[in-house]
């Protein structure tokens, strides 16, 4: 049997939104023959604000500042264990770069060190933001919380685990983080433990 799901609006599902069954179940339900994209062009110019914060709970609150304005970042990612909150923008050249200077004046408010990055020190800048986190690790999660739980979260696990034994990178905005262990298997259980992860 052929069947056509989809359309030209967003609004345009009646009942099951069949594209996005059909692309979850991994070609178990059927073969999709034909596919339309809607494609956008690469932004013009792309500029990071990155803040150095005093902990890793002070970059998710920041991170939940940011989001709540009128901003219009592509990216709220915070890094630890060296707290830090990287915004990215990606639109004009002027417009990245106003936006970016808006989100440090925000951050500056409350007393946090800020520098804007673009070109290749900001490719690089995502490149290693990317990669820092995993190469060592011995255990990965993936855990999501509501946004406004990051800042607690980031705070109980910098407290039941030593800085040296875990990489962190994630949406704060989204609640959604990578947590990268590093250790034994019993001592990463009584780490874990400690925390209440």
């Amino acid at each position: 049997r052929v069947a056509n799901a989809g359309g030209r609006v967003v609004k345009n599902v009646a009942g099951y939104d069949l594209g996005r069954l059909l692309c979850g179940s991994f070609g178990s339900l059927a073969v999709v023959t034909r596919a339309i994209f809607k494609l956008s062009p690469q932004p013009e110019a792309s500029c990071t604000m990155v803040a150095q914060c005093a902990a890793m709970s002070d970059a998710a609150r920041l991170a939940l500042t940011v989001a709540g304005s009128p901003l219009t970042p592509t990216a709220i990612e915070i890094a630890g264990p060296q707290p830090r909150l990287l915004v990215r923008f990606e639109t004009t050249i002027a417009a990245a770069k106003r936006q970016a200077l808006a989100a440090g004046d925000i951050c500056r408010t409350q007393n946090v060190r800020v520098d804007l990055i673009d070109g290749d020190a900001e490719r690089q800048l995502w490149r290693e933001h990317a990669e820092a986190s995993w190469p060592d690790a011995d255990v990965l999660m993936k855990v999501s919380v509501l946004p406004t739980d990051v800042a607690g979260f980031v705070e109980t696990l910098s407290d039941g685990v030593p800085e040296h034994s875990y990489r962190l990178a994630g949406r704060a905005a989204l609640g959604v983080l990578l947590v990268g262990l590093v250790g034994s298997a019993r001592t990463l259980d009584a780490q874990i433990g400690r925390a209440h992860v």
